[in-house]
C-alpha cells in the first residue's frame, strides 16, 4: 500500500485504517510525516527521532486527525515553491533609464558596451529602493 492510500484512510476512509499493515506504515512514514509536518512541524519533529516506532507514529497521526473528514487543503500544496519570473535585461535597467531619461537606442548602446557599469549602477539604485 502506498502513502496516498494511507493518507486517504487517515482522513477520508477512516473505517478502513485497521487494514493497513505495520510494514506499510513503516515504509510510508517518512513521506507522511514530512507532508503532515508542513502544518504541524513541532509534532513531526518529535516523530522524526532515530528510535521512534514509525508504525505507532502513524497511528498517532491518525488519532490526531480524528475529527477531520477530508484531506486538508495544505496537504497537497507545495511548500515555498514559488517560482520567480526571470526578468529580461531591459526590465532590470528601467530604473536607470527613467532616472537618466535615456532613449531605447541609448540603453541598447549601454547594454552592449557598458554592461558591467550598468550592473553596478543598477545594484546601487536597488539598494535605495528596498
Amino acid at each position: 500500500m502506498d502513502f496516498i492510500q494511507i493518507i486517504d484512510r487517515i482522513f477520508v476512509n477512516r473505517e478502513l485504517y485497521s487494514e493497513i499493515s505495520d510494514e506499510d506504515k513503516i515504509n510510508s512514514f517518512f513521506i507522511i510525516n514530512r507532508k503532515l509536518g508542513k502544518q504541524y512541524p513541532k509534532i513531526a519533529r518529535k516523530f522524526n527521532h532515530k528510535y521512534v516506532d514509525k508504525a505507532s507514529a502513524i497511528d498517532l497521526w491518525y488519532a490526531f486527525f480524528s475529527g477531520v473528514k477530508s484531506i486538508p487543503y495544505w496537504y497537497w500544496d507545495p511548500k515555498n515553491r514559488i517560482k520567480k519570473a526571470k526578468t529580461s535585461k531591459k526590465g532590470n535597467y528601467d530604473n536607470i533609464k527613467t532616472r537618466e531619461e535615456l532613449s531605447d537606442s541609448e540603453m541598447k548602446y549601454l547594454e552592449m558596451y557598458f554592461e558591467e557599469d550598468l550592473k553596478r549602477e543598477n545594484k546601487k539604485l536597488n539598494k535605495f529602493e528596498d
